[in-house]
């Protein structure tokens, strides 16, 4: 089985969260959407993971330990191969990068969940974070959004809570997404 992986760099801003993906190592290119609020990716090859489009769904949040008042996104991606069932993601810490030199810890300040997978469909059973720069556990995918296709098209809903006494500032991480 083939493996794939993207590596892309986000950041976000407490209290308005804006998301700006460059690539780390990725042979497509990248363009943003309207105030770098969504991305696509494209790509010459089809033996890529390409993310089709990133919508944001909460650009708010509060520093108070919770998912729900965190922020939230979806990446809608492309996995070229129906036979690449399992799909990790890793973080690294969230960073200031402004005015304060606080950082935002991903180990389980972060989860993600499809409703293309049969074991983390819904928060409740979400995929968690647990260390830095390390990819999760596995989240086994059932479903696609295009089967007409031979590769697999899924939305990932991706939450982020903002720990309590977190400064207000831009904060910057990097993630990668692998299927095999």
């Amino acid at each position: 089985m083939k493996n794939n992986t993207i590596s892309t760099k986000i950041i976000a801003t407490l209290g308005a969260l804006s998301i700006v993906l460059m690539p780390l190592h990725y042979a497509g290119a990248v363009s943003t959407g309207d105030g770098g609020i969504s991305a696509n990716v494209t790509t010459q090859s089809t033996s890529y993971i390409n993310i089709n489009s990133v919508t944001v769904i909460k650009n708010s949040g509060s520093p108070d330990g919770t998912f729900e008042n965190g922020w939230k996104w979806v990446f809608d991606i492309t996995i070229p191969s129906q036979n690449e069932p399992n799909l990790m993601m890793k973080f690294d810490n969230w960073a200031a990068l402004g005015f304060s030199s606080n950082n935002i810890p991903v180990a389980n300040n972060m989860r993600f969940y499809s409703a293309q997978s049969s074991s983390a469909s819904n928060p409740n059973n979400a995929i968690y974070i647990t260390s830095a720069n390390t990819y999760s556990s596995s989240m086994f995918l059932s479903g696609d959004l295009d089967s007409s296709q031979t590769s697999r098209r899924v939305q990932i809903t991706v939450e982020a809570k903002i720990p309590g006494g977190t400064s207000a500032d831009a904060y910057s991480t990097s993630f990668g997404i692998k299927t095999q």
